[in-house]
């Protein structure tokens, strides 16, 4: 089998499977693709190879015709990934394959003969009639006149640009088996085979294509440099313009000075020549002077940017290290001041190649010393920031400034030349600056040079120059770490040691105002360096040093869990092991989480019992679960003292706690366990289990039943009933397993015992979501009926829960109808909310209230009331529009719903569609059927708004059109409320720009003049406040000679501009709605200071006695804080629908489709049809 051929597993194997497995004919085109893509000089691409397998077949067929998807497919599957494509280009997947060895039908790999195979490829395909007629994109006029691209640039579209560039190559590499009759049909000019190429003229010379032969030819030997072979050509041809253009490029490119003397010659002949665009560039970089010299003399603008490359020909030449071309064109007086398109001037550019030669020329020839690019970087940290100190000590020389810069947040490049030496190491540049008079103290943003030049290694001898010169060593900082601490970081002992000995203090504190580790003793602890702890330590460093505020060695080793070797030796060394910060902590408390450092510390006689602001480490060790640590300390004689009490701080919450409650109370519960088996205290606290069962976050694990069992061992009543009446099973939890809760029951805890806020333990597993837990209850005789005035049912509770699962909700409310809780129960009071109602603006989530609310209208027994009242919307018809639940709102009416109820403010569901926009539903189905079912769409509330009103504060265009035409004729369009404001003046206050102004000027009629009851606002004073557009504005106010008209009382009215006149208000925020009106309005905004949840606009907050509890006082709000009220008083902004709390006249609980089905349990009318 082939699998077994694979073995060994090498790429020579693998490539030989897989080619010797082929069909035969297949195998020979996979070893042709094999050699091209091992043996090509260049990597070929889909097309090329396609062209030289089709030039090596020995059909007569088309070389251009070609299936390159085909190809690539047959490569695929011969290959199976040892050749891949990537970018265009054939390659071997893994560099391996390139060293394989695989044979032919005539033995091992020959390269010699495979070399002769292409190179026979590469002539045929260059003789292919086809391929001929393709020459002609070779012209130079085909390529740019960029000096950087290759003589011939490689489309890889075919196989002529290769085949022109290497068959020449190939044919060298072929020895014996040069294909050389083959040869002999083809111009090998640029091998420089005279013979064959005097033979070739001989016998063509008469031929009418040999002058275009001819001229190919030359520019073939002129790319090639061969000079001789080219002047015979040249002999042989009449003059032609576009030839010598081309052979005049290609000379270039060989840099063969005497191919172009010679072309130059033949140039001279012509009475006219137009220079190729880019000839001066390629001059230039090639370093040929006498094509140079011959365009100086003939005019050329030396100064001509290449249009390729944006840059002069001084430019090239610099960067081309052409020293004869940069003189030629500076005695052409070469314009020193052009720029490249880096923005750099000659001299900065030959400052940044290093070039002190050419820099001297420049400078001699004028160019200024004080360049700088576009950037502001000067031509001295040009040379500096790229270490050419030759060019930099010509530069400084000619008077350059070696104290030059500025203070710069951006670049090393623009700081003072030293300060920038040092960032990138220059250490040359350092020493010519410091030569040449640098300040070796300036400071600068980035800190001095010595400071700078410390964050690299191996720079000891930039420092001592520095430092020689007057440099601080012992440099310190507010805005960043001190010298020293800087130079540790490179772990440089030689630098380090440098410093030392100049002045740098090992024993000092940092005075960076965000260093931790202010010593330099405590930072090479931190970098985990015993060595480096050494060697401070030879230096004189002291262990007990230890400024204010800063940590010791010690306790930084034991925090940061370091090599425990360097505590060892800072211990050998005498360290103060008591040394405490201002927490109280000490090296001991830093290892609460350390077997090691602890025993470590013990055994050198730490404080086991000292105290700090987290405990001893007996406490913080079982707090934080660290079980292991905690096992060495118990181990440790004498005990450490397992009932102390923490005091550090009489207002912490753990004050008076002993390490077991803080077990327990962090849940840390093998700890626990650990602390009971070494015979800690068990106290009144840990005595009543239903402590243990609230706090000690018991799960179904091992450790927690273990430390259950420990506990009630040892004196932890189940039966306990504390003062509130709550029993052990009153503790349970979220995760509380049924083994505990049973274990309990079992030792006498009361199963359906209430509590004085009438919660039995199945209550507390409702509120916490614990279906197990509940399930057990029940199962041993809970009774899921119960009912509290404070919590309403059992299935009250439900609703008031957000539980992290969201089925939970579900679960739970089927066990407990299943159990024979009461759905007809009322809710909590004082509102009595319905169990319906309370459903519907409960925190679930979409699939989960659609689920409840389904189960509830289908299983009640008797049936849910649909109209049953109370709660914060008094109605579920009411609750459920302004939760934006359009599905459950149309399933109530069709069930039976009064759409005519209102609410304590005397607002109906027609009032209520407003809210759907601010859900951000469409209104428009739940319109429908409000108008379906009769509903009164010109209803007042209490305080005289109509569902005009409401819907002018609307966006919804199409609900306007509906509510419109649902109207009857001849309704007021003015209509007003008792604040005297009327739609159009709701429409305009709305924060964002509102066509139902258009509609309601100029298709309805609108009254453009009314002012509001207590005379402050008008529809144009709104439109300015809410930052209407001009357009509206313009509607707003009647043209200049309408500016009077008889009031209804036939009284004159004249129109006040300034009156309208108000800047447009300042909101912090729109994503809030009045609790009343419904709108997203601008301008103040005031809220409940009890309530927290509850908002009124400025226009509602002059009737608030009236809208909201007369006890609650409303105060002005502004991002997230009452108005004058400094530090507390924070608000909470743009809370989502499903997330806010309740309150009493406008909660904003809900949001969400709710998904329920309409109409598929009922044969009622059609709510959604549309009306005409």
């Amino acid at each position: 089998m082939a699998i077994n051929k694979l073995r060994p597993a090498t790429p020579q194997t693998v490539l030989s499977v897989l080619i010797s497995t082929l069909p035969p004919d297949r195998q020979t085109s996979a070893l042709s693709i094999y050699r091209w893509v091992k043996y090509a000089i260049e990597p070929l691409t889909v097309e090329s190879l396609g062209h030289a397998l089709a030039a090596s077949a020995v059909s007569d067929t088309s070389v251009l015709d070609i299936d390159y998807d085909q190809l690539l497919q047959d490569v695929t599957r011969m290959f199976s990934g040892a050749i891949v494509v990537e970018g265009r280009i054939l390659k071997f997947s893994h560099s391996s394959f390139y060293d394989t060895n695989i044979p032919d039908e005539y033995g091992g790999e020959n390269p010699p003969s495979i070399h002769g195979f292409l190179a026979e490829t590469c002539l045929k395909y260059l003789m292919h009639q086809e391929v001929q007629q393709r020459y002609a994109k070779l012209s130079v006029d085909k390529y740019s006149g960029d000096v950087l691209k290759k003589p011939l640039a490689l489309p890889g579209d075919d196989l002529l640009e290769y085949a022109v560039r290497f068959w020449a190559e190939h044919y060298r590499l072929c020895e014996s088996y040069q294909p050389t009759e083959l040869a002999l049909d083809f111009f090998r000019t640029s091998l420089g085979l005279e013979d064959v190429m005097s033979q070739q003229v001989e016998e063509e010379e008469h031929s009418r294509w040999f002058q275009q032969d001819a001229w190919l030819a030359i520019a073939e030997a002129a790319r090639n440099g061969n000079e001789h072979i080219m002047r015979q050509l040249l002999e042989k041809v009449q003059p032609q313009e576009s030839g010598l253009q081309d052979a005049i490029i290609w000379a270039t490119s060989s840099c063969n000075e005497g191919a172009v003397e010679e072309i130059l010659k033949r140039i001279g002949f012509l009475d006219e020549f137009n220079w190729p665009a880019c000839i001066l560039s390629r001059a230039a970089a090639s370093g040929l002077d006498s094509l140079l010299s011959a365009l100086i003399k003939a005019g050329c603008n030396i100064n001509k940017r290449n249009e390729d490359t944006d840059e002069t020909a001084i430019h090239t030449a610099i960067a081309w290290g052409q020293k004869t071309a940069v003189k030629l064109l500076l005695d052409s007086k070469v314009d020193l001041g052009v720029r490249d398109n880096l923005g750099r001037t000659p001299l900065l550019l030959s400052a940044e190649f290093g070039q002190p030669e050419i820099v001297q020329m420049l400078l001699d020839a004028g160019a200024s010393v004080n360049d700088k690019d576009e950037s502001g970087v000067s031509v001295i940290n040009t040379a500096v920031s790229n270490g050419e100190f030759e060019a930099l000590q010509r530069l400084l020389a000619a008077g350059a400034d070696p104290n030059d810069g500025e203070n710069s947040e951006d670049s090393f490049e623009l700081q003072p030349p030293l300060v920038c030496a040092a960032e990138h190491g220059r250490l040359q540049c350092i020493r010519v600056l410091l030569e040449h008079g640098a300040d070796p103290r300036v400071d600068s943003n980035k800190g001095t040079p010595l400071y700078v030049l410390c964050h690299l290694s191996g720079v000891a001898e930039g420092c001592r120059l520095l430092i020689e010169r007057g440099a601080e060593p012992n440099q310190f900082y507010t805005d960043k770490e001190m010298l020293l601490r800087r130079a540790m970081r490179t772990g440089d002992k030689e630098v380090i040691g440098l410093l030392v000995e100049n002045g740098a203090q090992v024993n000092s504190s940092d005075t960076w105002e965000y260093a931790v580790f202010k010593t330099p003793l405590a930072f090479a602890v931190l970098l985990n360096s015993l060595e480096m702890v050494e060697f401070l330590m030879v230096k004189g460093a002291s262990v007990n040093y230890v400024p204010q505020e800063a940590d010791s060695p010690l306790y930084t080793a034991a925090y940061y869990s370091i090599d425990i070797k360097i505590a060892e030796f800072l211990l050998e060394r005498k360290v103060d092991i008591h040394w405490q910060n201002p927490k109280g902590w000490t090296a001991i408390h830093a290892a609460y989480d350390s077997p090691k450092y602890v025993t470590l510390f013990l055994e050198s006689g730490a404080d086991v019992n000292k105290m700090s602001d987290s405990g001893t480490v007996l406490m913080m060790s079982a707090r934080w679960d660290f079980p292991d640590v905690l096992r060495c300390l118990l181990a440790h004689r004498p005990l450490p003292n397992l009932d102390l009490k923490f005091d550090y701080n009489p207002e912490s919450p753990s004050y008076g706690d002993t390490a077991l409650v803080m077990a327990v109370k962090s849940g840390s519960h093998e700890c626990a366990s650990l602390l009971l088996e070494a015979g800690a205290e068990v106290n009144d606290k840990l005595k009543d289990a239903r402590f243990i069962l609230q706090h000690a976050d018991l799960d179904d694990s091992e450790t927690a039943y273990k430390m259950m069992r420990d506990f009630l061992d040892r004196g932890t009543k189940a039966n306990h009933i504390d003062e509130e009446k709550n029993t052990a099973l009153h503790g349970v939890g979220s995760v509380t397993p049924v083994e505990i809760l049973q274990t309990l029951v079992d030792l006498g805890a009361p199963v359906d015992s209430p509590n004085e806020h009438g919660y039995t333990p199945l209550g507390i597993a409702v509120k916490k979501g614990n279906v197990a837990a509940a399930t057990f209850f029940i199962s041993k005789g809970a009774r899921a009926d119960i009912y509290d005035t404070g919590f309403g049912s059992f299935l009250h509770l439900v609703c008031q829960t957000q539980y992290p699962k969201s089925e939970t909700a579900f679960e739970m409310w089927k066990l407990l109808i299943d159990a024979g809780a009461n759905p007809s129960a009322a809710g909590p009071e004082p509102s009595c909310e319905s169990l319906l109602h309370a459903v519907i603006r409960a925190p679930f989530d979409e699939w989960t209230r659609a689920q409840i609310f389904l189960h509830l209208m289908r299983n009640a027994n008797p049936p849910a009331n649909v109209n049953a009242p109370g709660g914060p919307q008094a109605f579920p018809v009411l609750a459920a529009a302004h939760a934006g639940h359009p599905d459950i709102f149309e399933y109530l009416i069709r069930h039976g719903a009064d759409v005519d109820v209102s609410d304590g403010l005397g607002r109906r569901a027609v009032h209520y569609l407003a809210v759907f926009e601010v859900r951000r539903k469409s209104a428009m189905r739940a319109a429908r059927v409000l108008a379906k079912a009769g509903a009164d769409l010109q209803a007042t509330d209490r305080f005289g708004r109509t569902l005009l009103h409401f819907a002018a504060s609307m966006a919804d265009e199409e609900l306007i059109e509906f509510i419109l035409r649902k109207l009857p004729k001849g309704h007021d369009i003015n209509v007003r409320d008792n604040d005297g404001w009327t739609p159009l003046m709701w429409a305009c206050r709305i924060p964002r720009h509102n066509r139902f102004i258009q509609r309601l000027v100029k298709t309805c009629g609108a009254d453009i003049w009314p002012r509001s009851a207590d005379g402050e606002w008008s529809a144009l004073k709104l439109a300015c406040l809410s930052g209407q557009d001009e357009d509206a504005k313009d509607l707003l106010q009647p043209p200049a000679h309408e500016r009077e008209r008889e009031g209804k009382d036939g009284s004159k009215q004249v129109w006040d501009s300034g009156f309208h006149d108000i800047a447009p208000a300042t909101n912090d925020s729109t994503d809030w709605m009045c609790d009343s009106c419904f709108a997203e309005t601008v301008g103040s905004r005031y809220r409940c200071t009890v309530c927290f949840d509850y908002d009124l606009c400025f226009k509602c907050f002059a009737t608030r006695k009236d809208m909201h509890d007369e006890d609650h006082e409303l105060k002005e709000c502004s991002r997230g804080e009452f108005v004058g009220q400094e530090n507390g008083g924070v608000l909470r902004e743009g809370l989502d629908a499903d997330n806010e709390s309740n309150h009493s006249n406008g909660d904003r609980v809900g949001g969400g489709d709710s998904s329920i089905r309409v109409g598929t349990d009922t044969d009622e009318d059609d709510f959604d049809s549309e009306d005409e």
